[in-house]
């Protein structure tokens, strides 16, 4: 069985690469005409007279007369017969396939789809606009076999093509008049619709099948199986041909959009990539449930397709799969599809582009970011479920070589930051760091994101001197640029740290090798003076009055969050470095602005007031730093500290990159002395740092930790979010008490109100109650025969005495109600007495003492 399977697969895989070998070669055919043949075919269609009950509304506006005015600028590019699916028009009439002639043509894009003349009497009135000859003397058989009269022209500029099923298997056909009011049940139709290819336009859609079949056929597998090379050859020219004529209409469009995955796909439909791209959910899984079932129909008419949709398979044009695909476009949905398709095999959720990036690396650097509330959180989920990462490959060994974090701090998306942060562990001791986990810093490992945003604002801020950039800068860019640097400064990194060259750097930051994220700000500063000076508007620039906002309110950010102000002016190396190689990086610039060059004098804010003043002034940054130095400790939370005490900690030299060193601080570089200046171990980091780069300390377990002052503000961080989240435990809490308390509160409610309704029923029960058990045991329940009739006589009367008590009752009750009744009339009576003694009074008064 297993020799017998395995020569069927052989068999089966040399039969498919023939019927390869053979559509390949219809399809590469020269696809040319003869000159004399499309002439003829051009002058060869007729349109209905506008008096013409066949004359329909979709022929983008072309009469005879304008047709041939058009005929020298008019292209055919291919033309055949094919049959075009048509509705019964009545209830009695059924649908049915009418063979059409198609010509498609350039400048302009049209096709037209033509039918024979009904008689040669239509051909005669069609002719009298533009023929001034009396055709009347023309052979009427001559007549109806030269011309054939458009039924439908298509501009194709607004048109749509879904792929046959036939050449996409995902292509999914839809009847309109089998599914039900908003379209959720779609069904596939037979066969013959399976091969359909369709044109949606704005007026109709259109149904063409290139299957030379009548309409009476059965469609026998063993048929439609002979037919299906040839019906695969035409239908895949048709689809090529128009395709190419849609694309090369659209071509400025995909320029703008993203390039060819977000545009392409929207005009050819029918792949899973269109599904994908339109965020069609119903689509995209009948798509992959039909292609993963073995008894699915679309194998009955597709031969060459033996495995179904490989959801895997990358696009030709930036190796995308369709995963990320779905992660450009945020689509949960359609992302959750695929991962769950397992045949013919999985989709890979660490697939790497042509820029070695996987779906969750596109989903958090660019994932709709078109969007002014993107939130990739459940893509990154989505895949992180499914084994996704966010890097593979070391960022040296990527086309971008760009970590994450380093674009997202770039362009000021703390949106995205937030969600990265979730995914990445940003905490020492870091992963696939050496042996022990330490050797570059934090900064190092993610390409000094600090540094990064603040170059940004450099770039920008340069940008505001070219005359042809309009509004650099928005109000919301001061929030984004805030919101990023204090999300970096609650993780941990170090705003005193200065830029060690590497060549894993992008150029833009090899060139500020030496400079801490403020003096980076004081350079931004500088270059808002220098565009100041060269703008004739520059008290009136809004960009100009923005831009200095910004780094007002940056500056506050880094001083309030530990950056000193009055540091050493940068340097080309750090100390016990091998030489510099500033400026060399493996990544040039993306940006085409360029930098002005600094003069590191000119950064010494001691002497330059102006550079300080657009800082914010020095009794302005003077009173920030001050609440610094006051805040000396902090309660420890979710940090990993070294054990031991000061010095007695001994820890390995790292020539990486933010890596500790015996004889400087890996922070800001100054060289350790025995007495001014003391060596120090951070004991979240493991670095040796300087006494002004550890003055701060974490509280944990009874042990007084010194760190950073990163660290410090991660500490802090994790403090206010565990506080943060004991009080939403005590705001839950007491939500759950007071709902248990309003559930008592109604419950006794319920208890009080059955309470009432058993005391009425009791009330009720002796006042009729004996009455009704004495008729139910008469007349309802089973009597038990009795020997002696003295029995029955007993259970009468005491029927008898019930009624006669409830009668007396009723009598009683009567004659009450009867003295209330006396009472009321008594009392109405006694009232209209008093009235009338009341009118008489009030008469006697008005007429006086005598009467008058």
């Amino acid at each position: 069985d297993g020799d017998s399977k395995l020569d069927l697969v052989n068999n089966n895989a040399a039969e498919s690469s023939l019927i390869t070998e053979e559509l390949t070669e219809v399809r590469d055919e020269p696809r040319t005409m003869h000159a004399q043949e499309k002439q003829s075919t051009s002058l060869s269609i007729l349109f209905p007279a506008p008096s013409s009950p066949s004359r329909t509304s979709v022929n983008a506006g072309y009469t005879n007369t304008s047709w041939k005015a058009n005929e020298a600028s008019r292209r055919l590019v291919f033309c055949g017969e094919a049959s075009r699916f048509e509705n019964g028009r009545f209830f009695w009439s059924s649908s049915q396939f009418v063979r059409r002639t198609m010509a498609l043509f350039v400048e302009p894009p049209l096709l037209v789809i033509a039918r024979e003349p009904k008689n040669s009497a239509e051909v005669r009135e069609a002719l009298r606009e533009i023929d001034n000859l009396d055709p009347i003397l023309q052979d009427s058989q001559i007549l109806s076999r030269e011309y054939l009269i458009a039924e439908t022209v298509l501009e194709l500029n607004v048109c749509k093509l879904r792929l046959s099923m036939l050449t996409a298997p995902t292509s999914i056909v839809i009847d309109p008049s089998e599914s039900d009011g908003d379209g959720s049940q779609r069904k596939i139709l037979d066969c013959r619709r399976m091969s359909c290819f369709e044109f949606i336009h704005p007026a109709e859609n259109i149904l063409i099948s290139a299957m030379e079949v009548d309409n009476s056929d059965t469609f026998p597998e063993v048929a439609l199986s002979e037919k299906s090379r040839s019906t695969y050859a035409i239908t895949s020219r048709w689809e090529d041909e128009i395709s190419n004529v849609l694309l090369s209409l659209h071509g400025s469009l995909g320029n703008k959009i993203s390039g060819e995955l977000t545009w392409r796909h929207q005009l050819i439909l029918g792949t899973l990539h269109s599904h994908v791209v339109s965020g069609n959910y119903t689509l995209l899984e009948q798509a992959l449930i039909g292609k993963g079932n073995p008894d699915s129909p679309y194998r009955k008419i597709d031969e060459r397709d033996e495995a179904g949709a490989d959801c895997s398979l990358p696009t030709s044009k930036g190796k995308n799969s369709p995963c990320h695909i779905c992660c450009e476009q945020l689509d949960t949905k359609s992302l959750s599809m695929i991962l769950s398709c397992s045949k013919p095999r999985r989709a890979d959720p660490n697939a790497l582009n042509e820029m070695s990036e996987t779906p969750m690396y596109v989903a958090l650097t660019r994932g709709d970011s078109s969007a002014e509330m993107r939130n990739p959180i459940m893509c990154l989920k989505a895949l992180e479920a499914w084994g996704g990462q966010i890097v593979i490959l070391p960022y040296d060994q990527c086309s971008s070589g760009l970590s994450p974090i380093f674009k997202l701090s770039s362009s000021w998306d703390d949106v995205g930051l937030k969600s990265g942060f979730q995914f990445y562990d940003c905490q020492y001791p870091i992963p696939d760091e050496q042996a022990d986990g330490f050797g570059r810093s934090l900064g190092a490992v993610f390409q000094y994101p600090f540094h990064a945003a603040i170059v940004s604002l450099r770039f920008k801020v340069m940008k505001i001197s070219n005359k042809n950039d309009k509004n650099v800068f928005t109000k919301a860019d001061e929030k984004s640029i805030s919101d990023t640097l204090k999300l970096l400064s609650d993780v941990g990194f170090e705003l005193n740290e200065r830029l060690e060259e590497h060549s894993t750097n992008p150029t833009e930051l090899n060139e500020m090798v030496g400079f801490t994220p403020l003096q980076i700000l004081a350079a931004a500063a500088l270059d808002l003076l220098h565009v100041a000076d060269s703008l004739e508007d520059n008290l009136t620039n809004v960009d100009l009055i923005i831009a200095s906002e910004i780094i007002r309110s940056s500056s506050d950010i880094l001083v309030a969050r530990g950056a000193r102000v009055w540091v050493d002016a940068p340097t080309i190396a750090r100390p016990n470095r091998g030489p510099p190689r500033k400026g060399n990086s493996d990544h040039p610039c993306e940006s085409s602005v360029i930098l002005q060059p600094i003069e590191l004098s000119n950064m010494n804010m001691e002497s330059n007031k102006d550079l300080v003043k657009v800082l914010g002034g020095i009794d302005r940054l003077a009173a920030i730093r001050a609440k610094w130095f006051a805040d000396k400790t902090t309660k420890g939370s979710g940090q990993i500290f070294l054990p031991g005490k000061g010095l007695s900690i001994q820890l390995v030299d790292s020539m990486l990159p933010g890596g500790s060193h015996q004889t400087s601080c890996a922070v800001c570089w100054k060289k350790f002395g025995k007495i001014i200046n003391r060596k120090h171990v951070c004991r979240a980091s493991r670095r040796y740092l300087c006494e002004e780069c550890s003055g701060k300390a974490v509280f944990i377990d009874n042990d007084l930790c010194r760190v950073s002052d990163g660290q410090f503000n991660l500490a802090k961080y994790n403090l206010l979010c565990k506080e943060g989240k004991d009080r939403k435990e005590v705001a839950e809490k007491r939500k759950e008490r007071k709902t248990r308390i309003e559930e008592a509160q109604s419950k006794r409610s319920d208890n009080t109100l059955k309470a009432r309704a058993i005391s009425e029923d009791a009330a009720r029960e002796e006042l009729f109650g004996s009455v009704g058990r004495a008729v139910k045991n008469l007349f309802v329940e089973e009597v038990v025969e009795q020997d002696s009739a003295q029995a029955v006589n007993d259970d009468v009367n005491g029927v008898m005495n019930s009624l006669s008590q409830t009668r007396n009752a009723f009598v009683e009750r009567g004659q009450k109600l009867n003295n209330l009744v006396e009472k009321t009339s008594a009392l109405n009576n006694t009232s209209e007495e008093f009235a009338k003694m009341a009118k008489e009074l009030a008469d006697s008064q008005e007429k006086g003492i005598f009467g008058w």
